[in-house]
């Protein structure tokens, strides 16, 4: 989870220094990104279901911040 954390962070500040303005909305005049990271190993009875389901709770987890602090 580690290494997945720190390429979301070099993602994340390369988006942020990008000068790119998002004309038509309403809260941001520059465009962002969040980012939902799961990982895991393997096991026998996990499904792609399940490893979808992990990143998607973690991407509105960061949802929910970002809205905490807008």
């Amino acid at each position: 989870k580690q290494r997945a954390a720190q390429m979301t962070a070099v993602l994340y500040i390369g988006v942020q220094n990008l000068p790119i303005r998002h004309p038509d909305a309403d809260a941001h005049a520059w465009v962002t990104v969040r980012f939902g990271v799961a990982s895991e190993i393997p096991k026998q009875n996990a499904t792609p279901g399940n490893f979808i389901e992990e990143a998607r709770r973690a991407l509105n987890l960061a949802k929910t911040e970002r809205d905490r602090t807008a």
